[in-house]
């Protein structure tokens, strides 16, 4: 049977996952496909066997998408239990099919016959805000629409550092506001090797602790066997199992993790391997395991089980490594002006006076937020492009071109030169440990990189900020930002 069909398999009784599952979205489709029912199915008699599927997990700490997804299919179901009843379905004007609320408060039939809800498409519907305008802006915007033909307008007033007039061709241009103080030009991280022995610099980082020795002493591993029901979340078994470890699959994994280790290609892997295996050799002496590791062999295999059952640990010395490689090189100039073929909302704390075009809707919220904050503690702030010459990058493990989205200038900031680097994350902990690198991201001149994620609660939304916890090896939300926390962080 092909990958295809198993997974399109109806009706499947189990299910094996190696991978995590965080996203509830991804689990709604582990979910739904090995519980669906064949069409010919639905409604009979059938074994009440089939009213369960299972799921194997490797790791059940990793799988919150699984429940989420339980939560959601509950509340879809709740909902639909609450509205079947209210709805009627009738046949009007020789087979077009409308659904309608059945009566108690809600329009009634007579009303989809109103001469305004013809179906040749004649009715108009007027918002309460006046018509949108090309950027999705209402028409009653004091600063930014009017009657007037749009082709006709120049740039508004309040939108611009020296604004043109609209030119046939070019688009609405803004310039580059000097006055606000920014550097014309701002500088990018990049990794310089240089002279020097990396393996030796990685195998001086690596953290030979205690459990990497016992990591390396380790032949068996306890695994907890729990069996959850994901819909009501009841525990129906738990039971703790002794596992014995296969010396070939932790010689092929240690392999594995050892090659992957270094996303930036810059290590000599043959050689840092042979630099390990002496290093680990030491520490055997000196934490009294001669007796466990008394033949070349036995080292190493107790080097591969820290490789394979620690791989972190290889990945933060790299990393640690060649940070401290890390140099500033200046970027190309600002461009002296920004092109627009719509007008721009305007901003007064903007290196061009106005919010760029490609801003999504939490980077608008940002971007809000350093325009209202009232101790003017923000002087400026520029929205950083991807892959532009005059970005600010920071290369970091698997993402060797990371541009955090924001570029700030903060009065009274004495660390990085007076400029903070700001990245905007939705999902704080994603499976590719994307926003867990960008949260220990660090520049060689304006330093961390302050992360931040908008939460929702009663009073409105107010922006936490993220940091990288080392224990859990996880993105946790520390505390909400204030204007003061800039200058300082």
């Amino acid at each position: 049977m092909s990958a295809h069909d198993q997974w399109n398999a109806h009706r499947a009784f189990t299910l094996v996952s190696l991978r995590p599952a965080r996203d509830p979205d991804f689990g709604i489709q582990v979910v739904g496909r090995i519980l669906r029912v064949d069409r010919r199915l639905q409604g009979r008699a059938h074994n009440p066997q089939l009213d369960y599927g299972y799921v194997f997990l490797a790791d059940h700490e990793s799988q919150r998408g699984l429940t989420d997804a339980a939560q959601r299919i509950n509340a879809v179901r709740d909902e639909l239990a609450s509205v079947t009843s209210n709805i009627a379905v009738v046949t009007i004007d020789a087979g077009n099919v409308h659904a309608i609320p059945a009566p108690g408060g809600q329009p009634s039939l007579m009303s989809l016959l109103s001469p305004s809800s013809e179906p040749d498409g004649s009715s108009e519907h007027h918002d309460a805000e006046g018509p949108i305008g090309p950027s999705g802006t209402s028409s009653s915007s004091p600063w930014l629409w009017d009657e007037a033909d749009i082709s006709r307008r120049s740039v508004p007033p309040g939108a611009r550092g020296g604004a043109d007039p609209l030119a046939p061709d070019s688009g609405y241009i803004y310039k580059l506001r000097s006055e606000l103080g920014a550097p014309t030009a701002f500088t990018r991280a990049v990794i310089e090797v240089g002279d020097g022995d990396l393996a030796a610099e990685v195998c001086a980082q690596f953290d030979f602790d205690d459990s990497a020795m016992l990591a390396a002493s380790r032949t068996s591993l306890e695994i907890i066997r729990q069996e959850v029901e994901i819909f009501s979340g009841v525990l129906e078994r738990d039971e703790r199992v002794q596992a014995s470890l296969a010396a070939r699959e932790i010689a092929k994994r240690a392999q594995l993790n050892l090659f992957s280790a270094d996303p930036y290609e810059q290590v000599d892997i043959r050689r840092l391997h042979e630099r390990m295996l002496g290093r680990f050799t030491e520490e055997v002496g000196r934490h009294g395991l001669g007796d466990n590791f008394d033949t070349p062999e036995k080292l190493a295999q107790g080097l591969d089980r820290i490789f394979a059952l620690a791989p972190d640990k290889l990945r933060r010395a790299i990393s640690a490594t060649l940070a401290r490689r890390l140099k500033s090189e200046q970027a190309a100039n600002l461009p002296d002006e920004l092109i627009s073929i719509e007008p721009l909302r305007p901003s007064r704390k903007n290196l061009y006076g106005v919010f760029p075009a490609d801003l999504n809707a939490w980077e608008v919220a940002f971007a809000e937020y350093l325009e209202g904050e009232a101790d003017d503690v923000v002087l400026w702030w520029h929205r950083n492009p991807d892959r532009k010459p005059w970005s600010v990058r920071i290369p970091l493990p698997g993402q060797p071109n990371y541009h955090p989205d924001f570029v700030a200038g903060i009065r009274d900031r004495t660390r990085g030169g007076g400029v903070l680097l700001v990245e905007m994350k939705r999902v704080i902990n994603d499976e590719g440990r994307n926003a867990q690198a960008k949260a220990a991201a660090s520049h060689p001149l304006y330093e961390r990189v302050l992360m931040l994620y908008q939460q929702q609660g009663p009073a409105g939304s107010q922006w936490m900020i993220v940091e990288f916890d080392v224990q859990s090896d996880r993105n946790v939300l520390d505390r909400v930002l204030r204007p003061a926390l800039l200058a300082v962080y």
